[in-house]
């Protein structure tokens, strides 16, 4: 009788949370889930689909016929600064699209992309708020 009197009386804030999510449990991660900020990014085309809906195409290939490539960060949140090298050209912008149809062919051409944000010195001590990535391509 004792045992169910005593099981009756406790109450679920008794029970020790285990939710690394929740801050309020012993085992509470902040940094749970969270990464550093990568500047990597996709090259591809916008296309048209058979809706007549613009669609976005990636082309891992990483080989084109040089008309519209447009480059995009996987980064698109205002808080980050983007710089792409390309060529003698410097942009700052989170995409960007070129026209490459009068280069000669066959041709390699190298894109560099830079981001710059505030770092989680709390989840990542050693960040130092940049990242950066080249990428060839071909036509």
């Amino acid at each position: 009788m004792s045992v169910l009197f005593f099981n009756s009386c406790c109450k679920d804030e008794d029970v020790p949370c285990d939710d690394p999510t929740n801050p309020k449990c012993p085992n509470y991660d902040p940094c749970l889930g969270k990464k550093i900020p990568s500047a990597d990014f996709v090259m591809g085309h916008d296309i048209f689909n058979q809706d007549n809906e613009r669609e976005f195409a990636i082309i891992n290939s990483g080989v084109f016929a040089g008309f519209d490539i447009t480059f995009r960060s996987d980064s698109t949140d205002s808080k980050y600064k983007h710089t792409w090298y390309l060529g003698a050209e410097v942009v700052n912008e989170a995409s960007i699209t070129r026209d490459f149809t009068d280069v000669p062919r066959p041709k390699t051409l190298e894109i560099s992309h830079v981001i710059e944000y505030e770092p989680d010195t709390t989840c990542f001590p050693s960040d130092d708020g940049k990242d950066s990535i080249y990428k060839t391509f071909h036509l």
